[in-house]
């Protein structure tokens, strides 16, 4: 690596610390690493997709972290959108995810009421075959 273009891209490191350091010439990302790494101990390089990102402070991983989970977000919401027009075009009639899951916490909802209903029931009855059972013996 080119030692003026390693000292121009160590300065812009350093100016923007608290952001992380995007590169999309993956070789001269690792080239340079070993050269940031002796600067910040604490660096790390990310590579995701076609990108490369350097971060040398905390605000700067959080940062990262805060990018990569909108586009893990992105992702997802674009796989569930191509589930469900292969599944329209297979013919099946899906219903959003978050219905089904209304549904599902609903019914477990009522099992649970039933449930109750009957264990209320049932302490009843044994509670009035003690009340009979004591006035047979008083």
């Amino acid at each position: 690596m080119d030692k003026e273009f390693l000292e121009y891209l160590l300065k812009e490191i350093r100016s923007h610390k608290g952001v992380p350091y995007q590169m999309a010439n993956e070789e001269y990302a690792d080239e340079m690493f070993p050269y940031v790494k002796q600067i910040y101990p604490e660096a790390q390089m990310v590579k995701y997709d076609i990108e490369q990102y350097i971060v040398v402070t905390k605000r700067a991983r959080t940062a990262l972290i805060k990018l990569l989970r909108a586009s893990q977000a992105k992702h997802e919401n674009c796989i569930a959108e191509i589930e469900r027009a292969v599944n329209e075009l297979n013919g099946i009639i899906t219903e959003p995810i978050s219905d089904k899951i209304k549904e599902f916490f609903e019914e477990q909802e009522r099992i649970q009421e039933e449930s109750h209903k009957r264990t209320l029931e049932r302490h009843k009855e044994i509670m009035a075959e003690i009340e009979q059972v004591r006035k047979l013996e008083g």
